[in-house]
């Protein structure tokens, strides 16, 4: 009997750390998915930062003059280049300066019904503008300046000297830009514009009335 027992008591040694490691709990699988974090926001293809765009077209401007009675009125085809820098406060909305300029050559001076002469004819503007995005990251846009303007005329009374006549105007423009690289752009736009511009002399005040219309190429660095 003593053998018998010393024999069981023996197999239960030799079990006991089985029996304990098999009581041990199974290790779990962790199958839970991470909450996600925000979303990148996207550092290209978006107007914002830096504002840049040139743009270069071709138009039309025409010009009354009040001289005396009768007044006088010039039109012509123009070239135009204008030139903006600004920056963006916030997302797709542009501020910042503009310089707005066109010039057209040999246009008819016409006083009365009678041609008076072919005159050179250059409408600037510089002031502030904004240029709005419908959508930060597509390319219809919005805008317009504000600003002082100079005409300067060409041999307009015909005493072979230029007239440069001085106030203030504006411009608005519709267009559209596509993405071309990282930040840049390019597209086109239609742009109006307007000045009312005057000058006073020893032959008699000169008061001038304007309108522009241009279509121009544009790149845009935004």
């Amino acid at each position: 009997m003593k053998v018998v027992a010393g024999a069981l008591v023996c197999v239960l040694l030799a079990s006991a750390p089985r029996l304990a490691v098999a009581a041990e709990p199974a290790p779990k699988i962790d199958l839970s998915v991470p909450e996600q974090g925000p979303p990148v926001a996207r550092t290209h293809h978006v107007h914002e930062g830096f504002y840049l765009r040139v743009s270069l077209g071709v138009g039309a401007l025409g010009t009354d003059y009040d001289l005396g009675e009768p007044s006088a009125e010039s039109h012509g085809g123009t070239l135009g280049l204008d030139v903006l820098v600004g920056g963006t406060p916030s997302t797709g909305l542009a501020i910042g300066g503009a310089l707005l300029s066109e010039a057209g050559v040999s246009h008819n001076v016409e006083q009365g019904g009678r041609s008076l002469s072919d005159t050179n004819v250059r409408l600037t503007l510089l002031g502030p503008f904004v240029d709005g995005f419908f959508d930060p990251k597509g390319g219809f846009h919005l805008g317009g300046a504000v600003g002082l303007a100079a005409l300067a005329v060409q041999d307009l009374k015909a005493e072979d000297e230029t007239d440069t006549l001085t106030g203030f105007g504006g411009a608005a423009w519709a267009g559209y830009d596509a993405w071309v690289a990282r930040e840049w752009a390019m597209g086109g736009l239609v742009r109006v514009g307007g000045a009312i511009t005057r000058k006073s002399a020893d032959s008699g005040d000169i008061t001038a009335q304007s309108f522009s219309l241009g279509l121009m190429l544009t790149v845009l660095n935004h």
